[in-house]
């Protein structure tokens, strides 16, 4: 997969990253049906989210951490646990910020951020 500035999160380490005082990104992927030219734009996409708005990004693997990653999104918000595993499964991205918001989107994410903003 190359050279990426997107950092591999890895279950053990959800809890620490989405509590953290970064503002950050994270790209869900399954590295059994991984779309290579997707990961490629994600991976383009996240150098200029980094420079361009300080924001860190990540990547977990959905085959190997998607326990860990739902065990802790439903324990950090057991109003909305119903929908958690909804959430992972249609979107691409969390977005969360260092006031421990966090968003769900979708690829289209890309397309908000490129251009003149993070140039």
């Amino acid at each position: 997969m190359g050279s990426s500035a997107l950092r591999e999160l890895t279950g053990d380490r959800v809890k620490e990253v989405l509590t953290n005082k970064e503002n950050k990104f994270i790209y869900f992927y399954r590295k059994s049906r991984l779309d290579l030219e997707e990961y490629k734009r994600v991976s383009e996409f996240s150098e200029k989210i980094e420079n361009g708005m300080r924001v860190v990004p990540y990547k977990i693997d959905l085959d190997q951490h998607y326990e860990a990653l739902i065990a802790y999104l439903k324990e950090r918000n057991p109003k909305t646990a119903d929908q958690t595993e909804e959430q992972i499964k249609t979107h691409a991205f969390l977005l969360a910020n260092q006031y421990d918001d966090i968003w769900y989107w979708e690829l289209d994410l890309m397309n908000y951020f490129y251009g003149e903003l993070l140039e």
